[in-house]
């Protein structure tokens, strides 16, 4: 299912065209499956998916690709915050 809500908004915080002119208003678009699980909990389904039919094969493939991305995103901001000390 997908869902579109939009809302009028402030000229001060509406989004802006090209031009520079401001548009009446935004959107927030949703994309819901169905079923009541959170996506935490698919979180293990969706690794043992993108595990399948690669080399090397398995489930634990995307946990490490997700513990890498942690990692640097852990790095980029422990430097970006030491730069704000200097």
């Amino acid at each position: 299912m997908l869902a579109v809500y939009g809302s009028p908004t402030e000229a001060a915080v509406a989004a802006r065209a090209r031009e520079g002119q401001s548009l009446g208003g935004r959107e927030q678009i949703t994309y819901l499956g169905t079923g009541r699980s959170s996506w935490l909990a698919l979180a293990s389904s969706v690794a043992t998916h993108m595990g399948l039919g690669r080399d090397p094969s398995g489930t634990w493939v995307a946990f490490l690709v997700a513990a890498l991305m942690l990692a640097i995103a852990a790095l980029a901001t422990r430097l970006a915050l030491g730069e704000l000390d200097d």
